[in-house]
């Protein structure tokens, strides 16, 4: 099952969270042998991205941690909004897809330029 947490992400600024991903029962998620990926966007039932994520796995992947790291210049380009994310666990042949994140995006303006 996905974790839900929500992300609280200010228009021009840097945006950047280390997340310890358990499973129900508290493990830790084991993402070795894995990738990720994660995208932004208005409603679940969009078809186009508002951003991609672009999470990544710290480490050997043992420790269930992914990192999401955005530039001023990705988050000057989100709209204010309240969106929604998820993020994803993968294989290299995706025999083996799942949900590890999901959550609302609260993006609030930028007040100083």
């Amino acid at each position: 099952m996905a974790t839900d947490y929500d992300l609280k992400i200010t228009q021009g600024s840097d945006y950047s969270i280390r997340l310890n991903l358990k499973e129900n029962d508290g493990s830790l998620i084991n993402l070795s042998g894995y990738s990720v990926s994660g995208l932004i966007k208005h409603r679940y039932s969009d078809t186009t991205t508002t951003l991609n994520l672009s999470p990544s796995i710290v480490g050997d992947g043992t420790s269930g941690i992914v990192d999401i790291i955005l530039t001023p210049i990705q988050t000057s380009s989100l709209p204010i909004m309240e969106g929604v994310y998820d993020v994803e666990k993968y294989n290299s042949d995706y025999s083996s897809i799942g949900k590890i994140l999901k959550g609302k995006v609260l993006v609030y303006p930028e007040v100083t330029y």
